[in-house]
């Protein structure tokens, strides 16, 4: 009797670990930390790893952000690929909060272009972002800064307002720039715009305080540098 306790015992044992791992194998687990942007599947749906031909099956189940590694992915024209490389610091700069931007990196430079845009992507990553507020998918500018500038915006806060004359403002088909003169050399950088106000307007993100800008004969001025004198 004791003998067939003991069986039925080693018995029920065994049932409930094969019962257990198949419990297991109903929770399906993401392979990383994140947020559920998407949901793809419903309750009663048929899923499977992969989504094969002819099948009804769904090939995924829910779409996960990996906040870790929220990334700006924007198209810089080729003609201005050369003052772009990874780890230089950004300003990113949300269109649906515009009043805010956010600390960046040049992450990757992709090795392809587009042809009928003659632009690359430039991948940026947030070093600084808001989870609440900075969603994927939306629609985003970059100002791509000189080294060891800090981004105006880091952390989202708001900076002092820089406003510069429009004669120092000059713009083409990559976008507004200004030229800032350092040591004789005045190198060409691109900004975001604010608003404007009489002869003055805001620069939104590309300049921080105490940069000297070009303004008479920026106009004249070509390529990524140039010499000039400063007048006494």
């Amino acid at each position: 009797a004791v003998s067939a306790a003991e069986a039925g015992r080693r018995s029920a044992a065994a049932r409930v670990k094969v019962l257990e791992s198949q419990r297991d194998e109903s929770f399906i687990r993401a392979p990383f930390d994140g947020v559920v942007t998407e949901k793809a599947a419903e309750v009663g749906e048929i899923v499977a790893p992969i989504s094969i031909g002819g099948s009804m099956a769904r090939g995924s189940i829910v779409t996960i952000a990996d906040w870790t590694s929220l990334q700006a992915e924007v198209d810089v024209a080729e003609a201005h690929l050369g003052r772009v490389k990874p780890g230089q610091p950004a300003e990113i700069t949300v269109d649906a909060i515009p009043d805010r931007s956010f600390e960046g990196k040049v992450r990757r430079i992709l090795p392809r272009a587009d042809r009928s845009k003659a632009t690359v992507k430039v991948r940026v990553d947030f070093v600084e972002r808001d989870e609440k507020a900075v969603l994927p998918e939306m629609g985003v500018r970059v100002a791509f800064l000189p080294d060891g500038a800090p981004a105006g915006g880091k952390n989202g806060k708001g900076r002092e307002k820089i406003v510069v004359p429009k004669a120092a403002v000059q713009s083409d088909q990559g976008g507004s720039y200004v030229w800032v003169v350092s040591d004789n050399v005045a190198r060409r950088q691109d900004v975001r715009l604010g608003p404007n106000s009489g002869e003055r307007i805001e620069i939104a993100s590309g300049i921080r305080e105490g940069d000297k800008v070009v303004v008479r004969g920026a106009e004249r001025l070509s390529g990524d540098t140039a010499e000039v004198r400063l007048a006494e």
